[in-house]
């Protein structure tokens, strides 16, 4: 039976990027006052829009234990040819712009250990998406996915948080760092009015890392990772482990990521190098932990939704040499 195809993912065209900087570095105070200010200016051939990007950085030293740092500046991205050019989009979308704020506070004690805490923030806009592409529930309906839903800068908002960080560094001994962060995004789309954490949207993470020289030539190390789920990009909700069509996007999310790595090494020194011995394991308590694949499609009379999700790898021991010369 003869039957129609569209290609919905076919495009062709060539565009150039011009681009140039400008920075100047300035510091007083015998170097305890540092300031860095810059701009960019790039230019798109395709619709012919051009972006300034100005950047400011400053750092203090009140005393030798104690830095501050302040950062602030403009970023532009171009769209990909791909958009650029295809069915789906068109040569006049405009480029996706974010303003960054930054500050830092560090501790130092000693030569050996610091404390370091990081706030930031992000603001986006005119960011590329395809509002009317995903099914979803609406009026109590279900929407059907429109495959040739076009690509709009239709997207807004923001990414904010905090990263508490502490280190201790130590030749022999025992040495690491922990690290807690917090975050926040969540974007809202100018075409539906819907707003909704982002795809990468994580709450919590914690990073810790130990290690202990047992001998001047042994060393054990072990690391633990941990974050909170990412959403699962879609509409979907989740009702006695199915999924289904829902009005909100990005409402349900997957299980938190939590992985135990642990490390030995043996070293021999060489007459003109080093070989190193090692044995590592990699997610020791083979944590199942999962990342979303890909949306398979749905039941348009239920709403049950079709989704895949990917084991990572399970516990993997490895070991080998290494040479340096």
């Amino acid at each position: 039976t003869p039957f129609l195809a569209r290609r919905l993912d076919e495009y062709r065209g060539r565009s150039f990027v011009a681009g140039g900087y400008l920075q100047q570095a300035v510091s007083h105070a015998a170097g305890r006052v540092h300031l860095v200010l810059g701009a960019r200016w790039d230019r798109l051939s395709t619709n012919r829009s051009s972006v300034v990007s100005p950047r400011l950085a400053l750092a203090l030293a009140p005393s030798a234990a104690l830095r501050i740092q302040f950062g602030w500046g403009h970023y532009a991205q171009f769209p990909e040819p791909a958009w650029l050019f295809s069915p789906l989009g068109r040569p006049t979308l405009q480029p996706e712009r974010s303003i960054h704020y930054f500050a830092a506070v560090e501790r130092r004690f000693g030569e050996r250990s610091r404390l370091r805490l990081e706030l930031y923030d992000r603001q986006e806009r005119d960011l590329l998406f395809r509002p009317l592409l995903e099914p979803r529930v609406a009026a109590d309906r279900f929407t059907a996915w429109r495959l040739d839903a076009p690509v709009e800068n239709s997207l807004r908002g923001y990414s904010r948080g905090l990263e508490l960080f502490f280190q201790r560094r130590t030749a022999n001994g025992l040495t690491g760092w922990v690290s807690y962060s917090l975050g926040y995004s969540r974007l809202r789309d100018g075409a539906t009015g819907a707003s909704f954490p982002a795809d990468f949207d994580q709450r919590h993470g914690i990073n810790v890392y130990l290690g202990w020289r047992v001998r001047p030539s042994v060393n054990v190390s072990a690391r633990w990772v941990y974050g909170s789920g990412f959403p699962i990009p879609g509409y979907f909700r989740r009702e006695q482990n199915r999924y289904y069509l829902a009005e909100s996007r990005n409402a349900e999310r997957l299980g938190p990521y939590q992985r135990l790595d642990l490390r030995v090494n043996k070293a021999f020194l060489l007459r003109r190098g080093k070989l190193t011995l090692y044995a590592e394991v990699v997610n020791l308590l083979n944590r199942a932990n999962y990342r979303f694949s890909s949306f398979n499609g749905y039941n348009a009379r239920t709403g049950q939704a079709s989704l895949s999700l990917d084991q990572m790898f399970p516990v993997l021991p490895s070991a080998g040499i290494a040479v340096d010369f």
